[in-house]
C-alpha cells in the first residue's frame, strides 16, 4: 500500500472526495438543464438517451459511473481510516 501514512491516506481519501463533488455536479446539472428527474424510475442509460448529443451521454454516463465509483471507494477507504487512525475521516474544504 502506498498510501501507509495517515496524512497521504487523508489527500487520497480527499481526492476521491473532490472528485466525486465534481461528478456530481455535472451530473446535476445535465440532470437539471434537461428536466432528466421527471421519471425518476428511468435508469442512467435511459436518461442518457433523452440528452441530445452524444457529448452529453458521454459526460453523463461517465459522471454517473464516478459518482458511483468514488461514493463506494470514499466509503470503503472511511471505513479503513476509522480503523488504522481510531477516528473518522474529515474531509478538508
Amino acid at each position: 500500500m502506498h498510501n501507509n501514512s495517515e496524512p497521504l491516506l487523508d489527500l487520497w481519501l480527499n481526492d476521491v472526495v473532490a472528485a466525486l463533488a465534481e461528478a456530481r455536479e455535472a451530473r446535476q446539472e445535465i440532470t437539471e438543464a434537461n428536466s432528466l428527474d421527471k421519471n425518476p424510475d428511468l435508469s442512467p442509460m435511459q436518461r442518457a438517451d433523452l440528452l441530445p448529443t452524444n457529448a452529453e451521454k458521454r459526460l453523463y454516463l461517465s459522471s454517473c459511473w464516478l459518482e458511483a465509483l468514488c461514493t463506494a471507494e470514499a466509503r470503503v477507504l472511511g471505513w479503513i481510516y476509522l480503523k488504522m487512525y481510531g477516528k473518522p475521516f474529515s474531509p478538508k474544504q
